[in-house]
């Protein structure tokens, strides 16, 4: 198993996620009920795709790429998202 911050096998870096389920805001829709199940994800997207998720998005930042952890519910959707620190 490679270590966090470790090269993967094709030049990139292994994302692990923190556990903990503080510091995430909820999507438009998702209750904090349903996250019995739900698994954290971390991910690298563009700044501006957080407005596909119903989330306020600077226009002139939106092509920023940057790292937000998802709380992935059962049914492959997003709940909530978080910017990790």
């Amino acid at each position: 198993m490679q270590q966090p911050g470790s090269p993967g096998a094709a030049g990139s870096e292994t994302l692990v996620a923190d556990n903990e389920l503080t510091g995430f805001t909820f999507l438009p829709g998702a209750f904090a009920a349903d996250t019995d199940d739900a698994a954290i994800l971390r991910v690298r997207m563009q700044r501006g795709a957080l407005g596909a998720l119903g989330l306020p998005v600077n226009e002139e930042r939106a092509s920023e790429w940057i790292q937000v952890d998802l709380l992935v519910g059962e049914d492959g959707l997003p709940q909530a998202v978080r910017l990790p620190q």
